[in-house]
């Protein structure tokens, strides 16, 4: 069964494959800087884990729907039950702050 990394890297190296770039090209429109190309590989093989602006950027480069990125932003989430008190009281104040 493939990790959550694994299925974003599968999703970004299909999203490179359709848009017919390179990794350099990849690694410029999302990171400014083509010679980050070897860090886009170690993404698309999941051989790492992103942070959320990274993931952004890739998103946003690439065109990725909400389906592929929706995933690897939950798996930095803890599970159900570890979800404390205070996460439970901060999620109305964030709401409310958001409108």
């Amino acid at each position: 069964m493939a990790t959550v990394w694994e299925e974003f890297g599968i999703a970004v190296a299909k999203a490179i494959g359709d848009k017919n770039w390179t990794l350099a090209a990849v690694a410029d429109v999302a990171f400014g800087n083509s010679d980050r190309k070897g860090y886009v590989s170690q993404i698309t093989k999941g051989r790492t884990k992103l942070n959320r602006a990274t993931i952004q950027k890739l998103a946003k480069a690439l065109d990725l729907p909400a389906s592929v990125t929706d995933k690897v932003y939950r798996a930095h989430l803890p599970p159900e039950d570890e979800v404390t008190e205070t996460d439970h009281l901060v999620e109305p104040l964030l709401k409310q702050a958001e409108t």
